[in-house]
Parts: C-alpha cells; structure tokens; sequence
C-alpha cells in the first residue's frame, strides 16, 4: 500500500510541474507570430530579439529557418554593421531557401547604399525580378541602372534609365540626368541636351544638369551660350572643383571670342585651384602671356603644354621658343623651336619654327655638332617658296664659318663653280682657320699646307692672308727650315695691317730666333733688340731675348756688354735665369773673377735647384776651384755632383778630376778608390781608360802591382787595343760607310763579340734595321750596342730609340727604364726634355700617377717648351692629379688648357673644368663654364657632348627638367659619333630625369 501511494504523489507533481510552466511559457507558434507582425509593422529590434530567442529554443526547430531569416532581415532594415555577415551566412546554410530573392535583393540593396555597386549589381543580376513586388521593382530599376553607370556599363543602364524616365515619377528626374550623363560623355550632344534640359530646373539635378549644359555649349563652339550659363552656374556658390571647371570654360570661351582680358581672370582662377590643369588651358593662358609681354609666365605655362603629340603642343613649342627669344635665352629658344619642328601638326608652325630654330643657331654661332647648316639646307629644301628664303640663302654662306666645322665650308665653298669675292674672302679665313687647328693638334706638316693654301688665294681678306704668312712661318720653324720662317717672318712684318700688337711682337722674336738659329748672331742680335723695344712684352719672353741678346755678345767676344743683358735676366727670377746666371759665371771666369764666378754659380745651384744647368754648374765649380787651388773645395764640390747626378756626363770627368786631386793631396787611398769606382762603373768610357792608367801608376809607384793585376783581371780594362780587332772594325767600317755594304759589320760582331768596337759596329747595325722599318732587329742591335759599351758616342743616340722604340711596342715598364738612363746621361737640354716627355708618358700608362707628375713639374721647369708640348704635359699632370684625388690642383691645370678648345686636351679641359665646378656644387659657375665651351666651340665631337650631357645634369639638379631633356633629346638627334658611351649615357639621363618626373608629380 505505501509503495501505490508514493507513485500517486509523483503523478499528481509532475502534473502540478506542468500547470506551473505554463504559466510563463507560450508556444513556440506564438511567438514566431508576434514576431513576423513586428517584422511587418516595421519593429525590427523586437522582431529581432524574439527571432534570436526562438532560434535558441529546443521546441522552436520548425520555425528555425524563418526565425534566421526575419534575424538576417532585420539586420538589413535596420542597417546594421553586421548586415552583410548575416545575409551571407544566411545564403550559406540555407541555400535552397525560398527567400532566396529577398535575401539577394536586401544584399544587392546593402552593397548599392554603401558604394559597393559591383557586389550590388552581382547581387541583381542574380535576382528573378518577376520574383521582385512591383513597388520595389523600379527601385531595382534605378540601381541596376546607377550600378551599370559606375562600371562603364551605360550602353546596358540606358534602357532601364529610358523606361524609368517614362514609367516611373519617383525616379523620373534621376533617370533623365543620367540619361543625358550618359549621351554626354558618349559625346553625343544633341541627345545629352534634350535629356539634361528637361531636368535643367529639378531641385535636385538642376544645377549638375545645367553644368552638363555649359560643357556642352563650349563643346558645340557656342561660345556666348557658355559663357552665359557658366557665369549664371558661377553665382551659385558651385563645390570647388565645378567652379575651377567653369572657370576654364569661361577663359577658354573668352579665349576663343578674343576676350584675351576676361578669359585671363578666368585662367588665374582656373590655375590656382585646379589639381591638374588641362593642357589646352595651359596653352591659351601661355598664348595670353606672351601676347602681354608676360614671357616668363608664358614660359612657366607653355612648357606644361608643350608636346609634339599634337598641333596644341607643337604651338606651344613655338611660342615657348619665342618667349625664351625676348628673354636672350638663345639656347632654350633654339631648343624649343626645334622641338616645334619636328611635327607636322601644322606646317605653317613647322616653317617657322624651322626658320627660328636655325636663324637663332646663326645669330648666336650655336650648333650642336654643326648642325645649322643642315637645317638652312633642309629649309630651302622643304620651304622653297618660304618668304624667308632670301634671308636663309644670305645667311648660309656665312654660316660655313659660324658652324666652325671649316672643313666642311672649304669642301662647300670648293663646290661653287663661280665664286664671288666675298667667297673668296670667305675660303682664305677657311683655310687659315683650319691650319691653326692642325697646328693647335701638332699637325705641323697638314698645317703649312693649309697656310700656304690660304696665301694663295690672294688678297681677297688681308687680315687672314698675313695672319696665314705668319703661321707659315711658324711651321716652317717647327721643322728647322730658319730661312723659309724668316722669310715669312720679314714677309709678315712688313704687311701693313691692324692685327693683335703681341702677334706682331712674336714676329719679331721669331725671327731673331731663325738667325740665332742659323748663327748669324749679328742680324740676332739686332733682331732681338729690336724685339724688346716692343710695347706689351710679356716678363717670360723678356728674360729670353734678354739672353739670346747676351749670347750674340758672348759669341763676339764682347763679355762685358753681354754680362749687362745676362744680369737682366737674371734679376728678373724667372725661368731662364738659371741660365743668365750661369753664363755671368763664365764670363767672370773668363776675366778671372774666380771668386765672382763661384759666388754665381753657388747662387745658381741655390735659387734653382732644379736647374737643367745644375750639373754643368757644380762641374765649373770644381774646375774653379782647382784654378784657385782651393782642393778641398773642389773634392767637396765635385762629390756634390757625384751625388745629385750619379749617371751624369760630367760625373765621370768629375770621378777622374777627384782622383787626380786626392794623388795630388798625398791621398793614396782615396786616389785608388775613386779610380776604382770610375773603372767599375763606367769600365768602356774614355774616362775609365785614363783612370787605368793612372791608376797603374800609383800602383807602380806604391809598389802594389799584386793588387792591380786581381783589380784588372776583375774587371778586364783593356790597356791597349788589340791590332786585329781594330784592323777587322775599320775595314768593316770603310765597306758601311762607303758601300752601304753591313755584312762586313756582322762578321766583325760574330768574330769579336766583345772587341773594342762592337758597340759601334752594333749602333751602325741597329741604324740600317731601322731604316728598313725592322724595329724588333733594331731595338736588339741597339741593346747590344748598350751592353756592350753603355758609355760609347752612340749611347745616347742608341738609347733616344731603344726607349722610343720600347714605348711604341708598349713595354712601358721598359721603356720607362731607358728613358730614364737616357735623360741621366742626356748631354743636350732638348735630349733631356724628349727623354722627360717619354718617362712622364709611360709612368701615365703604367698608372703611377705621383711619378707621372713630378716628371711633369720638371718637365714645366723649362721655360722653352713648345706651346704644343706645355699642353700635353699640362694634361698629363691633370690626369695624374685627378687620379691621385688631387682635384683641386687638375683644376687649376684643366682652366689653364681650356683657353684653347681647338686641341684635344683644350676640348676635355673645358668640359673638366665645368665637371669639377658642378660636383663642388659651384652649379652657377659651372653652367657659366659649360656654356662658355659652347661659345668657344670645338672640333672634338666626344667632349662637347660630355659637355651638353653636364648641362643636362645641372638642369636636372635645379628640376629644370624641360631643358635638361631638351639637351638630350638634340645630342641624341645630332651627335655624329657612335662608337662611345654618348648613347648610354644619354639614355640613363632621359630615364633618370623620366623617374624624378614622375616622383615629383
């Protein structure tokens, strides 16, 4: 019984559990109802909330898929962050759905309201719009329509905008605005104007209708109906950028109806607030500028507009070039007429800019790589009839010359059949001008021709026809013919014309020198003095007449006066006084004034170390000395000249004199080891042999015959020349000089290898092998010659063309060695100097840059070096400099070289003088320094571009990108060269130029 009743207590509380749920519980049912009626009263949040509630419920399951489906809605209608996450998830996990149109067309609607019109017209398009309740339908409509609009769609938003036009109100105004958007910006005007002007007074697309309008009439040309609107458009306070458009509109309009005043307000209001200017803008406003004389405004503008892509840009070159004419830019206006000129937009511009382009060349002697000559030609060629071609053919003759490619108008003038005197007054300054550029090249030869080709052509320039004598003379010079310089020197002097004073100065000096020359020092001597009495002489040339004037004295015997002019130049401390001084020395030993002389040559030795006549002085010093018995001073002195120059020609006279002068002191020792080292070191010279000799002497005398047979047999000095050996070399000898037969001289080398001759019987060898052009034989017969006998009469000739030799096969390291040994031995200034001249070449090749210009300062110590040699070791040290970094000292060596531009090393002087100034950030001096290259001008096609290519860099680095291109872009076009880096170069700079463009824009 207790168990039943316990089982009855359970019933009756599960039933009492059950009435007490229902009592705050409704039916899933209920509440999905109350759900959908707020959904559809529009209380999307308490839709919402009850829809997340039941989603949650384990008795809702039925209604899960609508309850997610009024949540996702929901969201939607209350434009919720999380509208787009929902509706995906809600395609995502019901994908058969039969609300899948709604959910689409709330998406598409989502996607459309946040600008999302690509996933919005995904969305539509996917749509069955039979599906879509016709209230929202034409909604869809529009969207779909504004969706096609933003994707460049309009061919498919058209129909839709044309049937809501007609069927919808709502939509009507928008459809008829972007109807005519649509027409407009297909270019189809007279539909845009229709659709536009039906809406032109809609509250809401009035105003970008009547703006559509306003493009419209400019764009038809009505002018005055744009102008009106836009003004009207004006005044209603526009957003900033329709107002910069209707600004342009009205300036462009004002610019076409010759309203230049208006339509310039309009520009300055356009230009200061458009971002990015229209080029037709930029052009009109350019045009307004330079019509008011404004040319640096126009400047400013038209070079935005420039451009040879249409007729706008080609006129705009035009009128750039113009305003750069006012302005006395020359060389930015020839850059722009040219760049007008290579179109054909318009021919009318093209000849002008065509005739511009040149006639600027003319006028300021500018062309690049001559090239104005060719654009006068192809002028008359493609212009004929041109009203200017009468001034272009008076023009063309002269420009022959201005181009200064003078070849080029010699072979033009050489063409005319019947030449006027004009020409020929034209031909003979050509002639004369492209000798002084060969001879500026050291082509000395190519230039007496050029002279004497100009000489006679006549009388026709007087001026260049004595000029012409002159530099015949000069020529002539350079190749030791004296008496034909003299004769044109005197030819010269007495042509009575007005030419520069210190020409006609040089005249003078010049033919003093061709009879010093010639050793007629009496007609020297006058000529001298007569130069020195000319005004404006130069201190340099001073001291040198003022020597040569004391050397004729010297050679008459007339000391004292010649001691007066030595004295001179020598107070003058320049270069030639070293030798002034010496010479006094000589006199007053002649009028034995010993003392007088070594105080000279002390002074010499002193002020000039570096003297050429150092050696010769401290060998007269000894010499002195032992006249005034003073030994002690001697052996010193002589020592000194041992010491400074150990492989000099006076050193072994100085060895034999000091062993003599210790034998002469009771100095045994001494005595023995100086002959000893005189012996060792210069065993076949003529000095060794008396110092056996002596030598022998003092060893019979001190009774050591023991040790002067080891010393002897050491070093094999011969005492007396073996009679067969001597015999062999003279008949050898007799059959070379008299038959030109060398076969004897081989046999006597094969038999006596080392005889007393074999260094002469090798030179005469090594002499006939280079006659016959076999350089390889005779530099091994010339070696022999030197090892044979290093201290022979032929070691300096011997040596001059072993090294020359040894330089032509570029063995430089070798051939520096033999220069070397050549300019210690050298007994002549001018041996020295062409010994100098190789060692400094060859240490340039082998890149030792210290040596290279230390040799180059000794070289430039002589102050008679040739103007043609000066310049080549002027370059050297430059080179050496800038290779050592020493930048500022190749400056000051390159500004020197740069007066001259005709030579190979003036042409790169001036572009490395720009160079140096630009990267020392001097940029104002170095386009000052470039331009003045330009000026001058040159032949040397290479430096000049570097030139135009350092222009560019400079515009480039002041962002004046349109003539830095411009350069470029006419080295490209004209520079006749091809096998150099030009080509690269100018590339990288177009494309460098190309990137900071686009970077700054």
């Amino acid at each position: 019984m207790r168990k039943r009743y316990i089982t009855f207590i359970l019933i009756g509380l599960c039933a009492l559990w059950g009435n007490a749920q229902s009592l705050y519980n409704t039916d899933a049912a209920s509440d999905f109802n109350k759900g959908h009626i707020m959904y559809l009263n529009g209380n999307y949040t308490g839709c919402l909330d009850i829809m997340q509630s039941l989603l949650q419920r384990d008795d809702a399951s039925q209604y899960k898929e609508e309850a997610a489906f009024f949540v996702a809605m929901s969201q939607a209608r209350r434009s919720s962050d999380r509208t787009e996450i929902v509706l995906n998830s809600y395609l995502q996990q019901y994908p058969f759905t039969i609300h899948r149109h709604e959910i689409l067309l709330a998406l598409g609607n989502y996607y459309f309201h946040t600008g999302n019109y690509a996933k919005a017209l995904d969305c539509y398009l996917k749509l069955d719009i039979d599906n879509v309740n016709t209230s929202e339908r034409k909604d869809l409509y529009y969207h779909i329509a504004f969706c096609h609009i933003k994707a460049n769609n309009e061919g498919k938003a058209l129909p839709l905008l044309k049937s809501l036009a007609q069927n919808s109100p709502k939509h009507r105004d928008e459809a008829r605005y972007y109807e005519g958007y649509i027409y407009y910006k297909n270019n189809d005007y007279s539909n845009a104007a229709r659709s536009l002007s039906m809406v032109q007074t809609s509250s809401d697309f009035g105003y970008e209708a009547q703006y559509l309008l306003a493009n419209i009439d400019f764009l038809k040309n009505d002018y005055a109906q744009a102008i009106a609107r836009s003004e009207q458009l004006l005044d209603d306070s526009p957003s900033p950028s329709h107002a910069a458009e209707l600004n342009r509109i009205l300036g462009e309009s004002h610019y076409q109806l010759g309203n230049d005043t208006r339509a310039d307000e309009h520009f300055t209001q356009y230009l200061h607030s458009a971002e990015k200017p229209s080029r037709n803008t930029l052009y009109m406003a350019g045009i307004i500028a330079y019509r008011n004389s404004n040319h640096s405004h126009a400047i400013e503008l038209l070079s935005q507009a420039a451009d040879t892509t249409d007729a706008i840009g080609q006129n705009a070159y035009l009128h750039l070039g113009l305003s750069y004419l006012q302005q006395q830019d020359i060389t930015k206006a020839t850059q722009a007429f040219e760049q007008a000129a290579y179109t054909h937009f318009d021919e009318t511009t093209r000849e002008i800019a065509l005739y511009n382009q040149a006639l600027c060349c003319y006028e300021s002697n500018f062309s690049m790589f001559d090239s104005t000559i060719t654009l006068f030609e192809k002028f008359l060629k493609q212009y004929p009839k041109s009203v200017y071609a009468d001034d272009v053919n008076t023009r063309l003759s002269d420009l022959y010359i201005n181009s200064r490619n003078y070849k080029k108008a010699l072979d033009y003038i050489e063409r005319i059949q019947k030449p006027s005197r004009e020409i020929l007054q034209q031909k003979q300054q050509v002639l004369y001008l492209i000798g002084t550029e060969e001879f500026a090249n050291n082509s000395i030869g190519q230039a007496g021709e050029r002279f004497s080709q100009a000489i006679k052509v006549g009388n026709y320039a007087p001026e260049y026809r004595a000029r012409s004598i002159y530099w015949l003379g000069e020529c002539c010079y350079r190749n030791k013919a004296y008496k034909e310089a003299l004769k044109c020197y005197n030819q010269f002097l007495t042509i009575p014309i007005t030419t520069e004073q210190d020409i006609i100065a040089l005249a003078h000096y010049n033919a003093a020198y061709c009879h010093f020359e010639m050793q007629d020092y009496n007609e020297a001597l006058t000529a001298f003095e007569l130069f020195t009495q000319q005004p404006g002489i130069s201190n340099p040339l001073l001291t040198d007449a003022n020597n040569r004037i004391g050397d004729c004295y010297f050679n008459a015997k007339e000391y004292n006066i010649a001691y007066k002019y030595y004295e001179k130049a020598a107070d003058m401390r320049l270069a030639g006084s070293d030798y002034a001084i010496l010479q006094q020395a000589v006199i007053q030993g002649v009028n034995k004034k010993n003392s007088k002389k070594v105080k000279l040559l002390k002074r010499l030795v002193t002020d000039y170390p570096q003297s050429e006549y150092g050696e010769e002085a401290y060998n007269e010093m000894g010499e002195t000395y032992i006249t005034m018995n003073k030994r002690r001073d001697a052996i010193k002195t002589y020592k000194k000249l041992m010491e400074l120059y150990p492989e000099g020609a006076s050193t072994r006279k100085a060895m034999l004199q000091l062993g003599s002068l210790y034998y002469n002191q009771k100095d045994i020792e001494n005595s023995i080891e100086t002959y000893q080292s005189l012996i060792t070191q210069h065993p076949s010279s003529d000095e060794a042999r008396i110092a056996a000799e002596d030598l022998k002497s003092i060893y019979i005398e001190i009774n050591r015959i023991n040790e002067l047979s080891a010393f002897m047999q050491q070093y094999g000095v011969k005492y007396e020349k073996n009679e067969l050996d001597s015999l062999s070399y003279l008949a050898a000898e007799h059959s070379y000089t008299k038959q030109n037969d060398i076969s004897p001289l081989k046999e006597y080398v094969a038999q006596y290898p080392d005889g007393n001759y074999a260094a002469d019987a090798y030179f005469h060898l090594g002499n006939v092998a280079d006659a016959q052009q076999d350089e390889n034989q005779a530099l091994t017969y010339y070696q022999k010659s030197l090892e044979s006998n290093p201290d022979s009469e032929y070691a300096e000739s011997a040596l001059t063309r072993c090294s020359s030799i040894l330089y032509e096969k570029q063995d430089y390291a070798q051939a520096v060695k033999e220069y070397a040994h050549l300019e210690a031995i050298a007994s002549t200034p001018d041996t020295r100097q062409s010994a100098r001249m190789g060692t400094m070449r060859c240490y340039l090749q082998l890149q030792q840059y210290n040596e290279a210009a230390e040799t180059a300062n000794r070289l430039l110590n002589n102050s008679n070096l040739s103007p043609e040699i000066k310049q080549e070791v002027l370059y050297t040290r430059a080179t050496a400099y800038t290779a050592l970094q020493e930048y500022d000292k190749a400056y000051d060596d390159y500004a020197a070289l740069a007066v001259d531009t005709r030579s190979i090393y003036g042409a790169e002087s001036a572009f490395r003088v720009a160079e140096h100034l630009y990267h020392n950030n001097q940029t104002a001096k170095a386009e000052e320094a470039a331009n003045a290259f330009i000026e001058k001008g040159t032949t040397h096609a290479y430096w000049l571009a570097r030139n135009f290519i350092l222009l560019s860099d400079i515009y480039t680095q002041q962002e004046d990108y349109f003539t830095a291109k411009q350069y470029l872009l006419q080295l490209k076009e004209n520079y006749p060269g091809s096998n150099d880096d030009i080509a690269t170069l100018i590339e990288e700079r177009l494309q460098r130029i190309a990137t900071q463009q686009e970077q700054a824009d």
